[in-house]
This record gives structure tokens, C-alpha cells and sequence, in this order.
């Protein structure tokens, strides 16, 4: 297959998943009353808004954290250069970008290309250090997934016709492989020549797969405080039909997830709680943890360029 038919065959999927997507929201906003709507939008309390953006804040900081972990594994020697500011703020940028505009690695790729050169960080190493960090949030998220189906209250979940205990097991087989890989593997990587990842520690992959996972909860308890008051379900069977959303959001490749995350989380949750304030907890969520998020990255990226850019004052010119 060609470069040319893949992305026809990759757009064309986006393109059913989203189309699917608008016709379930559809039926289920079908019956939503604009009042019920309005309401929800008024129900918020200043606690609720502020336990939201802190835990915005939590998640963005977890993934730098995860982007330090991974830079001083795979990102050679000149990484270790970049200061931890930077990359946690890189990491910030990179994922606010990514998580909206869609392609996690080529978007996050470029963003670290733009910080990390100045430190002498090849190309290489940035896509493989994007490339590796999107393969641990993966990791992270079919984890936590399984976990959720295997441990969690899912009755809700076989309902719809799915078996919950089959589905956990087989979600959770491939972070226990990358695990087991970093325990028992006998080559000390994979690849060749500068597109070699090295094997990591069991500790460095249990570090990475556990942010990952944290990154992930924390996610989802944004929307799980932003969630209406009658909403009866307990944490466990959110959590559950939280992740199993983000999955298929993440499989559907579009930005954010848009429409697909949103018609699955609703299809499952709908029985806990009215549509029209579930619907409004959604919109308050994308409007917190993607476009506030996404409008600060593109201010920080923006000063950013603007300083690498500004030429350095001339020796013993006066300071300003």
C-alpha cells in the first residue's frame, strides 16, 4: 500500500468514526429540553470549577514528569542539557497542541523539535522521544482500561452486550508485556542505528507505566467532579465508562476525540444521570481541560519563538 492510500484509508476511517458519532449524539440528544441544558451550565459552583482546573493542572504536570523520565532515557546525551523547566513547559505545549489538533506524534514531534535543537537534541532522538511517549500513554490507558473492566462495578457495560471481565484481560495483556519485556528481554533494545530504543529498567518502565496511569485517573476525575449532582453511579462504573470512551476516542484518531468520546461516554452513562446535564458536564470538561489548556500553550509557544528569535544584547551593552 502506498503513502498516497494510507492516508486516504486513515482519512476515510476518521470519517466514518466521525460521522457514527454525530448520528449517536444525535439520538441521544434527541429528547435533550435546552432548559435542562441551561440549567446544568448554572448548577456549577465556584469548587467545582476551581477542583477542575487544579486537577487540569495536576495532569499536565504529571505529563511532564513522564516527558523528564523519558527524555533522560532515550534522548541521548545532549538531553541532558535541557533544563527541567523547559521540558516540563515543552511537555506542556506539546500535548495542549496534540491532544486538540490530533497526530500525538508528528504534532508533539514538532513542538519538542522546536525547544530541544537549541540544546543540541537531534532529530532524530525528538521523534523518538514523541514516538515512545505516545507508546507509554497508550500503555497507560489500555491499563488502566483493563483494570477498570476487570476490578470495576462494568455490570453497565455487559449490558450493553460486552463482557467486561474478557475485555479487561485482553486490554491489559500488552503494558504486562511491556513490563515483562523490561525484566526478562535478553536484547538490550529494539531497532537499529539511531532509531534504536533502548530496554528499560524495570523500574524505569513500572516509572513510566504508573504516570502514564496517574496521568489518565486524574483525567478523569476532571469530569467526574464536573459530573451533575443526581448523577447516581459510583466512581467505579465512571471510571470504567470514562476510559472505554477515551479508548475508542483514541482508536477514532480525531482531535480530541470529538463527538466519538462523547457519544460512547454518553450511550453508557446516560441511565445515571439526565442527558442534558451530562451533556453540559462534557462541554464545561472540553472547555477546561482542551480549549483553556490549548489557548495558554499557544501563548507559551508564542513567547517562546518570540525569545529564541530576539537577538542577545552586544557585550557590555547596559542592561535595560
Amino acid at each position: 500500500m502506498s503513502s498516497v492510500q494510507a492516508r486516504h484509508l486513515t482519512l476515510g476511517v476518521r470519517l466514518l468514526f466521525f460521522t457514527l458519532a454525530v448520528l449517536v449524539l444525535r439520538h441521544e440528544l434527541a429528547g435533550v429540553d435546552h432548559s435542562d441544558l441551561l440549567a446544568g451550565f448554572r448548577s456549577y459552583g465556584p469548587f467545582q470549577i476551581a477542583a477542575a482546573l487544579g486537577l487540569t493542572a495536576a495532569s499536565f504536570l504529571t505529563l511532564g514528569s513522564l516527558e523528564l523520565l523519558t527524555l533522560r532515557h532515550i534522548g541521548g546525551c545532549s538531553a541532558h542539557a535541557v533544563r527541567r523547566r523547559t521540558a516540563i513547559s515543552t511537555a506542556y505545549v506539546a500535548h495542549a497542541f496534540s491532544q486538540s489538533a490530533g497526530f500525538a506524534i508528528l504534532t508533539g514531534a514538532i513542538i519538542r523539535l522546536r525547544t530541544y535543537v537549541r540544546y543540541g537534541v537531534d532529530a532524530v532522538s525528538v521523534a523518538r522521544l514523541s514516538a515512545f511517549v505516545t507508546l507509554t500513554m497508550t500503555l497507560g490507558l489500555l491499563a488502566i482500561t483493563g483494570i477498570a473492566l476487570l476490578t470495576g462495578d462494568a455490570m453497565f457495560v455487559a449490558h450493553r452486550g460486552m463482557r467486561a471481565g474478557s475485555a479487561g484481560a485482553v486490554l491489559i495483556l500488552p503494558p504486562l508485556a511491556y513490563l515483562a519485556w523490561s525484566v526478562l528481554g535478553r536484547q538490550s533494545g529494539i531497532g537499529r542505528g539511531p532509531w534504536r530504543i533502548p530496554r528499560p529498567s524495570p523500574g524505569l518502565a513500572g516509572s513510566q507505566l504508573a504516570l502514564s496511569a496517574l496521568d489518565w485517573l486524574i483525567t478523569g476525575l476532571v469530569l467526574f467532579v464536573l459530573l451533575p449532582a443526581r448523577f447516581v453511579a459510583p466512581y467505579s462504573t465512571f471510571l470504567a465508562a470514562y476510559m472505554l470512551a477515551q479508548a475508542v476516542g483514541f482508536v477514532s484518531q480525531i482531535p480530541g476525540g470529538v463527538g466519538v468520546f462523547d457519544a460512547t461516554l454518553l450511550a453508557f452513562l446516560a441511565p445515571f444521570a439526565g442527558i442534558g446535564s451530562l451533556a453540559a458536564s462534557l462541554v464545561i470538561y472540553r472547555i477546561i481541560y482542551y480549549l483553556l489548556p490549548l489557548c495558554a500553550a499557544i501563548v507559551v509557544f508564542g513567547f517562546g519563538e518570540w525569545r529564541s528569535r530576539t537577538p542577545a544584547p552586544a557585550a557590555g551593552a547596559p542592561n535595560a
